[in-house]
């Protein structure tokens, strides 16, 4: 779990002044928000954006204990990630422990503050990211102020399926939707998380990419998303599928005492600088595996 969850920090990319009063439901979760007055929902992500700062605030389900997740926010952690750590402190939101934690962040060339608010219970946790520019003309208490109304309804219905922007078929494989976390849906075999069994996950890109090679960006995405393990290159492909020009590699890592793992790892980029990412993991039966990511991959359509 704790590697899954920090494969979704390097994921999710940097990218939130009154309150607008009215609580809103945020699709494809089970929370609701009253973002600060300028932010506006968006179907890149589970969360708002104002884009005269280039600001946002993004939301992500996991389904790890509050408590585990909190304790893994350390210096250490977060510089692997390239954020610092400026504050870390315990809060009470409504009734129930919450944390909230300021970093701060450099991303291509330009330094970015992140105020997170974690909460949850023994089974899901909700991490809430105000991002912004750090010298963003941003009243930060407002943004803090925002995050404190965000509120859980454990008991909602949601289909994972909804918030995506893609179709996809899953027949003759055994995978199934299961959460929609930060731009991304994970389908497992199981039901559950962690799971030994093979994953898939599809998601979009959070932020623009300008690049003329893509053979090179989708090498850099692969090497980033394995780190700190480098990965055997067994195919690399230029492939077509719905019209976008696609970088599609099998790769295998090899973890310190563990099994080797089979990656696929498909990046579709379309015409206005955004991507598709579908990327599966097995470290079982690796030329039947390899196959199934290839044929789901196929039946990608964008909605």
């Amino acid at each position: 779990m704790k590697h899954f969850f920090f494969i979704l920090l390097t994921l999710i990319a940097v990218q939130c002044t009154a309150q607008s009063g009215q609580p809103i439901s945020i699709p494809g979760t089970k929370c609701t928000m009253i973002p600060p007055e300028g932010f506006t929902l968006t179907n890149r992500f589970r969360g708002f954006i104002q884009t005269s700062t280039g600001a946002s605030i993004m939301l992500t389900e996991l389904p790890a204990p509050y408590q585990e997740l909190s304790d893994g926010f350390t210096v250490e952690a977060l510089r692997t990630k390239g954020m610092e750590l400026i504050s870390k402190r315990l809060i009470d939101l409504n009734g129930s422990k919450a944390t909230m934690i300021v970093v701060t962040q450099t991303a291509q060339g330009i330094s970015y503050k992140k105020q997170m608010l974690l909460l949850g219970d023994s089974s899901v946790s909700v991490i809430v990211n105000g991002i912004y520019p750090a010298d963003a003309d941003i009243n930060e208490n407002l943004i803090e102020k925002a995050l404190l109304t965000t509120r859980y309804n454990k008991t909602e219905k949601v289909d994972p399926q909804e918030a995506a922007l893609y179709t996809i078929s899953l027949e003759g494989s055994a995978f199934k939707p299961y959460k929609y976390l930060s731009g991304v849906l994970l389908y497992t075999e199981e039901d559950q998380l962690p799971t030994k069994k093979p994953t898939l996950m599809i998601g979009n890109s959070l932020s623009k990419v300008t690049t003329t090679d893509l053979n090179a960006y989708a090498t850099s995405h692969l090497l980033t998303v394995v780190k700190p393990n480098t990965p055997k290159i067994i195919e690399n492909n230029q492939i077509k599928i719905d019209g976008l020009t696609g970088i599609e590699t099998i790769a295998e890592i090899q973890k310190n005492g563990k099994q080797s793992e089979l990656i696929y790892h498909l990046i579709l980029f379309t015409d206005d600088d955004d991507y598709f990412l579908i990327m599966g993991n097995s470290i079982v039966n690796f030329p039947e595996y390899t196959s199934r990511f290839k044929n789901i991959a196929r039946t990608f359509k964008r909605k």
